[in-house]
């Protein structure tokens, strides 16, 4: 019998390089530096909402979507 399997393809996302937990670190202090820039209550629910996260989904990193800035 012969073995009709081929080998995985490499995607974008495996062509990266990556530094691990490097970028997740520098990826959550600019989250973090972005919900302190934040009003009073607008931090509250951020920051409330990033503990649960992380809490509930410990293997979500954190980043920042659509150029916010």
């Amino acid at each position: 019998m012969n073995d009709t399997r081929k080998p995985a393809q490499r995607t974008a996302a495996t062509a990266r390089t990556s530094q691990g937990f490097t970028d997740e670190a520098e990826e959550e202090a600019a989250v973090l530096a972005k919900i302190a820039e934040m009003t009073d209550s607008d931090r509250t629910m951020a920051e409330r909402l990033h503990a649960i996260v992380k809490a509930g989904a410990p293997g979500l990193a954190p980043k920042l979507w659509y150029g916010i800035a």
